[in-house]
């Protein structure tokens, strides 16, 4: 096991971390592309499950790497044919 798969749904990721593991499990050479931010963007993300635990009784129970997999799996069974550039919404009236 890698370091990266190690991760579990606890650990801090970059956008461009996740979306380089997302690119490379698909087995795409697609460049990632980095655009300028909105001005209220956050800095970090750090989503708070606490709730979910407490009331639910609830944790991740997959991690990053196998989440990503099964993901993408689901996607390749669900919408084998890739979109159209600009998405399905850019066609709706």
């Amino acid at each position: 096991m890698t370091k990266s798969s190690a991760r579990s749904c606890s650990s801090r990721s970059s956008v461009a971390d996740l979306a380089g593991r997302v690119r490379d499990l698909c087995g795409s050479a697609s460049p990632l592309v980095f655009i300028p931010r909105p001005g209220d963007d956050p800095d970090l993300r750090r989503p708070d499950i606490s709730l979910a635990r407490s009331v639910l009784d609830w944790q991740p129970g997959v991690d990053v790497e196998k989440g990503l997999a099964m993901t993408i799996d689901w996607f390749a069974t669900h919408h084998p044919e890739p979109p159209a550039p600009g998405g399905a919404e850019a066609d709706a009236p």
